[in-house]
């Protein structure tokens, strides 16, 4: 990953004063991370390692505010949450629910999460894929890619907040604390669809079929 791309999202959403910032934990420790690798037997992109070593995660209750850091109130996961998920999904799938390995595959390590949603990062080596991030809101609904890589995300997620499709809350409200992000989801797609036009998630005429064929299991 271009480690700009991550650093000019924060610097945008500091100089809005985004709640979120100031919420953001210190970086995971390199063996931690390490930790997480070894115990799942994945290969995790070295934007992936970047990516928690700038930050480990979200600290959203000390206020008990609800602070998000990506809109549809998607929240940064830490190193030991996402494995703890890891952990979860893969008795899931051992266990033969129907649907898991597609909904939940293996070699996939959360990054962020609403709920059953949000977004993985394919850490299986020898994928076509390998590094891109995938994205489920549902439990039902199948991943999908939603970019080819960290660095195509965060700059995305820049690009959206410089156009005013991701904006941040100037007050208190009957939705949103001060300093939450507010995202325009129509004006954040057409963005998406502008600058990741490939990808499976923004691309509206098709259906799910890339996904529901496991294309992350395609390698080269």
């Amino acid at each position: 990953m271009s480690f700009a791309a991550l650093e000019a999202y924060l610097v945008s959403l500091s100089a809005r004063s985004a709640g979120a910032i100031d919420y953001l934990r210190d970086g995971a420790s390199s063996s931690s991370i390490s930790q997480y690798e070894f115990d799942t037997g994945c290969e995790f992109p070295t934007a992936l390692k970047q990516l928690w070593r700038r930050f480990d995660g979200i600290s959203a209750v000390e206020s008990g505010r609800f602070f998000t850091f990506y809109p549809d109130f998607m929240l940064p996961l830490s190193v030991q949450e996402s494995q703890s998920g890891y952990k979860m999904f893969e008795e899931l799938r051992t266990s033969g629910e129907y649907g898991f390995d597609t909904h939940f595959p293996k070699g996939f390590v959360q990054i962020a999460q609403v709920d059953a949603g949000g977004f993985w990062i394919n850490c299986l080596p020898k994928s076509r894929t390998f590094g891109a991030v995938y994205y489920r809101l549902l439990t039902s609904d199948p991943m999908e890619r939603f970019a080819d890589d960290l660095s195509q995300f965060f700059s995305l997620l820049e690009q959206a907040v410089q156009e005013g499709a991701i904006l941040i809350a100037s007050e208190d409200d009957d939705y949103y604390y001060k300093g939450d992000l507010v995202a325009d989801a129509d004006a954040l797609n057409q963005i998406a669809r502008r600058m990741l036009p490939n990808c499976p998630a923004h691309n509206w005429e098709q259906d799910c079929s890339a996904a529901m064929q496991e294309e992350w299991l395609r390698v080269d």
